[in-house]
């Protein structure tokens, strides 16, 4: 083989080398896209809330306060889901 050859050979290892060492820390420092994250639930949305409320008469409508009615059940607490 020739000097020549030798080195544009030992040249393109090198190359390979660096480039296969690179390779993860250019893949760490891509941006990742949001639907791959899981700690984002939500883009460009409204705060979650309840547009319509039924209250029993008018008087407690004009009130607004919906946790005084007897239609109101509050979602928040602990659930038991069953797996099957």
């Amino acid at each position: 083989m020739s000097q020549s050859l030798r080195k544009m050979v030992m040249g393109s290892v090198a190359a390979g080398v660096l480039l296969g060492l690179a390779a993860p820390v250019l893949a760490q420092t891509a941006p990742v896209a949001e639907w791959e994250q899981p700690e984002v639930v939500g883009v460009n949305r409204e705060p979650m809330k309840a547009t319509f409320f039924n209250f029993e008469s008018r008087d407690l409508a004009l009130k607004g306060d919906t946790s005084a009615s007897k239609r109101f059940l509050s979602l928040d607490g602990t659930w038991d889901f069953k797996f099957s």
